[in-house]
């Protein structure tokens, strides 16, 4: 496989053979958006696992819009992209009290 240019999200299939390493070179076009990646310690530093990430894009009127919701991994990881630039964001986090409810819905 040669060098390909790929642009936001796009991906590529292969198949290795029994045995083979495959070896490919990716150049990811500019882009003009941004994304956030964070971290969620306690007050000992550990990492904060399942804690509820919201983001919201606010307005000039300053009324608050839910773009996305995540929970931090095992690390306390959590991400939000891409992020159109020049945008206020806000991130509400929320941990400890979190309740999870399934719901199934029938056709």
């Amino acid at each position: 496989m040669g060098a390909r240019t790929l642009h936001s999200y796009q991906g590529f299939y292969f198949r290795p053979a029994k045995g083979e390493q495959v070896r490919t070179t990716l150049h990811p076009a500019t882009e003009v958006r941004g994304a956030v990646c964070a971290r969620v310690v306690d007050g000992e530093g550990a990492p904060v696992q399942d804690a509820l990430a919201l983001l919201f894009r606010t307005d000039e009127a300053g009324e608050y819009r839910l773009l996305a919701a995540t929970c931090t991994d095992s690390a306390g990881y959590f991400a939000f992209g891409p992020l159109e630039p020049d945008t206020l964001y806000y991130i509400k986090l929320g941990a400890g009290s979190l309740r999870i409810r399934e719901i199934e819905l029938e056709n």
